[in-house]
C-alpha cells in the first residue's frame, strides 16, 4: 500500500479553507444548545416521551426510526445537545459526574414536572447517550434544571476556587522549598482516597 505523505502547507491550506465553515458550525451548535436550556419546551417533551418507557437509549432510535414520530426522533438526536449543555453548566460549577464502566452519568432534577432523571453518554466502540427515570436518593447529585436554564452560578464556587488557588499556591510553595513533586502527589492521592473510602461507607472524612 502507497504512504500519503501530507506536507504542512496542504494542512494548513485545509484548515483556512474549511475554518468559516467550522466556525458557523461550532456557532450553530452553541446556539442550538442554548435554545433547548432557555426553556422547559424539551423537558417537558422528555417527560412525555419517557412516561410509558421510563427511559431510553439514543443508539436504538439509530436502528429503529420507524418506531417512533419524526418529531420524537428530531428530539432524540437533540439530546445529545442536551447533555452537552448541562456538561458545561456542571464543569464550570465544579460538579462532576459519575464515572464507571465508560459511562459519564449526571442526575437532573425537572421542577416543573417533578421528575428525576439519570443521563449519561456512554463510551465504547462507539459513543451514544442514555436517558432514565429514576427514584431520589441521596447519594446522586441531582442539578436543578431551573439552575441550568437560569445560569445560576452555585453558591459554592467562589468558595472552592479560592480553596484551589490557596492550595495551588502550597504546592509552588513546597516545591520551592524542596519537597519532591513525587512526594506531593503521594500525600494529596493519599488524601483523595481516604475521602473516598469515607464516602463509600457512607461515613464523614475525619482527619
Amino acid at each position: 500500500m502507497e504512504r500519503v505523505i501530507i506536507n504542512e502547507e496542504e494542512i494548513k491550506e485545509f484548515v483556512n479553507k474549511n475554518k468559516e465553515k467550522w466556525t458557523k458550525e461550532r456557532e450553530e451548535r452553541k446556539r442550538k444548545i442554548k435554545t433547548i436550556l432557555s426553556n422547559y419546551d424539551y423537558m417537558n417533551w422528555l417527560n412525555k416521551f419517557t412516561k410509558d418507557n421510563n427511559g431510553f437509549y439514543t443508539e436504538y432510535y439509530l436502528y429503529n426510526t420507524l418506531e417512533i414520530s419524526k418529531e420524537d426522533l428530531d428530539n432524540v438526536n437533540k439530546f445529545k445537545l442536551l447533555f452537552e449543555g448541562i456538561d458545561k453548566y456542571a464543569y464550570k460549577n465544579y460538579i462532576y459526574p459519575d464515572i464507571d464502566d465508560y459511562q459519564i452519568v449526571y442526575g437532573i432534577k425537572d421542577n416543573v414536572n417533578e421528575i428525576y432523571y439519570k443521563i449519561g453518554l456512554i463510551t465504547g466502540q462507539g459513543s451514544y447517550y442514555f436517558c432514565d427515570r429514576v427514584e431520589y436518593t441521596d447519594e446522586m447529585n441531582f442539578i436543578d434544571f431551573n439552575d441550568i436554564m437560569n445560569d445560576r452560578t452555585r453558591d459554592n464556587v467562589k468558595e472552592i476556587e479560592t480553596g484551589l488557588n490557596n492550595m495551588s499556591n502550597l504546592i509552588v510553595s513546597l516545591s520551592l522549598k524542596g519537597a519532591p513533586l513525587g512526594a506531593i502527589k503521594e500525600v494529596f492521592d493519599k488524601t483523595i482516597r481516604e475521602i473516598e473510602l469515607s464516602k463509600e461507607k457512607g461515613k464523614e472524612y475525619k482527619r
